[in-house]
């Protein structure tokens, strides 16, 4: 394990350079606001729905034995109505501005699982690991395009769903890999290597954009705003010793609570600060969440994993 979190550091600092040189590429206009749209679109569409088809034909690098789609998916539920009454909470006891209050609780209820949650859990875990935390976050596509959008959009507003966004690209992809999974579909092995190697590119483009949405924000604001180094540390550092020690009463699986103590360490995702553009609310803390959490976590999520994983993770997972 030792060994793994080295690893994990190591990745968690890899990970920053990526951000920092995607600020620097969109600064010096490498990066333009139209080949990040492009770049955004081919992840979403492409390369992040190919790693999670693949990843689920990496089974045995995890073990399947105990691992239970259902109840995976079951506990993801819990876990992101648990953090949307918490949020409610929360943002009660931080003296917000009305545009902020719906910025801070997206921040708190719905992490980066895909573009810091995915290596993360690659390198503890293996690539099957990818699948299962596809899963357990299911919830987040559905209630990000559904309360996320009636917190961010204006009271007198009227709201308007639309099914074609909550099954995106990524829900397909999870949806279709259950399928592979229960009917135990069998793909050649060139398939997979191709699905998982189109997938790899996932990780890097993704931070890359990430920094290039940061290149807008003044830096002598980032470390400056208190109640935003308050919140991460509640968000990376409370709430998953919190979320430990209530799964871990009721959920006997190891593994199953180990990813969930994983996911609740994960920064703040991206897709806030979409929202933040889209609805005119507070780009600027929303970006700044999403950049504080991603920074400071890559000393908190080592922490968190030293402290609550397993010694073993490849076969925490019993029945």
């Amino acid at each position: 394990m030792e060994m793994n979190i080295r690893i994990l550091i190591e990745t968690m600092f890899l990970l920053l350079l990526l951000i920092i040189t995607g600020y620097i590429v969109s600064k010096i206009h490498i990066l333009t606001e139209e080949t990040t749209k492009k770049l955004s679109e081919l992840i979403v569409r492409v390369t992040c729905p190919a790693l999670i088809i693949g990843a689920v034909f990496k089974q045995d690098e995890v073990g399947d034995k105990g691992v239970n789609i259902l109840s995976i998916l079951g506990l993801g539920v819990i876990l992101y109505l648990s953090y949307i009454l918490i949020a409610i909470i929360v943002v009660k006891f931080f003296k917000l501005k009305n545009n902020e209050k719906p910025i801070y609780e997206l921040m708190l209820i719905f992490s980066n699982t895909s573009f810091v949650g995915i290596p993360v859990v690659k390198v503890l875990y293996g690539d099957a690991a990818i699948f299962y935390l596809t899963i357990l976050h299911l919830s987040f596509n559905f209630l990000i395009y559904t309360y996320g959008v009636i917190k961010m959009k204006p009271e007198n507003e009227n709201i308007k769903f639309s099914f074609r966004s909550i099954f995106n690209s990524g829900v397909i992809s999870a949806l279709l890999g259950i399928v592979i999974y229960f009917l135990k579909i069998p793909l050649p092995n060139l398939a997979v290597n191709y699905l998982m190697t189109l997938g790899e590119v996932t990780i890097p483009l993704s931070l890359l954009l990430m920094g290039a949405s940061l290149g807008k924000i003044p830096l002598k604001k980032v470390f400056t705003n208190r109640k935003l180094i308050l919140f991460c540390l509640l968000k990376l550092l409370v709430l998953p010793v919190f979320f430990y020690f209530i799964f871990s009463i009721f959920v006997k699986n190891r593994f199953y609570v180990e990813l969930i103590t994983i996911s609740t360490a994960l920064p703040a995702g991206s897709m806030i600060i979409m929202f933040s553009l889209k609805y005119n609310k507070e780009v600027i803390t929303s970006s700044l969440g999403v950049f504080l959490t991603t920074i400071f976590s890559i000393v908190t999520l080592p922490i968190i994993c030293l402290l609550y994983t397993s010694p073993s993770p490849r076969d925490g997972a019993t029945s």
